[in-house]
């Protein structure tokens, strides 16, 4: 008979897997580049194919039917997940550098054991459970399923809940409840394993500074922050992206501006996706038709269709900052309908930002 904890412990534990997982794919991409998600599901296959091995290697070690097994190795899998994120964080592996500098392909290598191991506990803790039950491998196996689909669509809203580092803790605090719900009731449970649950949760609330995500010097948002002065105002994230906006004398943004203009530019802050695509943010104080310091507008190469054919309708997709949008705002259109895919921008212009971009 399968103990009464055994079916929500694999839900809960698969949900925490491939929450983390997704949350590692988002994370990596911004802290490096996007070939990285691909690394990581890599890194998730390597983790749970050495479970498997060493279970199979290993079987001894583990005693028959005990149902503590279980509850060990999802407590483990709970721990080792921020470890792994924090000492990931500290590695420093520099792509840039792997072509000439030995010592990079070596961090390489321990980046990928050290994200491999919670994959390897949360592997362990379900190939456990179908070898000793292996005639309800079904129902098992089953709830393995249902538990990586409640993960996948619940990481679509812990990221805005909670940001990147704290979809990592959640993912701890599942598979650490998981563990408790394992050896609920038994005498030989550990009553540290319970109190561990008390650990992610509270990081969630109160993230401390070495938490914080390490992102590449190479990246625009790392040399923006560079320039004295510059400082990180608000950091938001969802499901597909990281918003950040920065007061930075290094953000200056008018694409294609022509060289026979000299004027100074209006004052701008930056707006970072993924720590890589850079764009501004104008401060807009009121009619942008009857102001000198906007005639830089019309020396942009977005301002040629204006000149040319005067367009009395325009549709603009993901102006992002809106530079194009202002472009469009100081030609005076009869009709302007602006399409931006990332809510997290939207919500930023029209609340925090609104009084500065008009």
């Amino acid at each position: 008979m399968v103990p009464a904890g055994v079916f929500p412990g694999i839900f809960l534990t698969t949900a925490a897997t491939l929450i983390l997982e997704i949350a590692l794919v988002r994370l990596l991409s911004v802290a490096q580049w996007h070939l990285f998600a691909f690394l990581v599901v890599s890194i998730a296959l390597l983790g749970y194919g050495a479970s498997g091995s060493f279970l199979f290697s290993f079987s001894g070690f583990f005693k028959p039917g005990e149902l503590p097994n279980l509850s060990r190795t999802s407590w483990l899998f709970s721990l080792s997940t921020p470890c792994a994120y924090i000492i990931g964080n500290q590695i420093p592996f520099d792509l840039a550098r792997i072509a000439w500098d030995r010592w990079q392909l070596f961090y390489l290598f321990l980046f990928c054991l050290v994200y491999a191991v919670p994959f390897f506990f949360s592997g362990l803790t379900v190939s456990i459970a179908l070898t000793r039950w292996s005639a309800l491998s079904g129902r098992l196996y089953a709830c393995d399923l249902m538990g990586g689909s409640a993960g996948c669509l619940l990481v679509l809203g812990l990221f805005s809940l909670l940001g990147g580092t704290g979809t990592v803790l959640g993912s701890a605090l599942l598979s650490g409840v998981a563990a408790a719900i394992f050896g609920w009731g038994k005498r030989s449970f550990p009553f540290f394993y319970r109190a561990w649950i008390a650990v992610p949760a509270f990081l969630i609330f109160y993230q401390p500074s070495f938490l914080e995500l390490a992102i590449s010097p190479y990246k625009p948002l790392s040399a923006a922050l560079l320039h004295p002065g510059s400082r990180l105002l608000e950091t938001r994230w969802n499901s597909f992206s990281r918003v950040d906006v920065l007061d930075s004398p290094a953000v200056r943004t008018a694409p294609g501006l022509s060289l026979q203009y000299l004027d100074p530019l209006p004052r701008q802050i930056g707006l970072c996706v993924d720590a890589e695509r850079m764009n501004a943010l104008t401060r807009i104080p009121g009619e942008i038709r009857n102001r000198d310091e906007f005639r830089f507008l019309s020396a942009l190469p977005a301002s040629f269709p204006y000149s040319i054919i005067g367009p009395k309708r325009v549709l603009i997709f993901d102006p992002m900052g809106g530079v194009d949008v202002l472009s469009s705002l100081y030609h005076q259109p009869r009709e302007i309908v602006v399409l931006e895919t990332n809510p997290e921008i939207v919500d930023l212009i029209r609340g925090s930002y609104a009084s500065f971009s008009g």
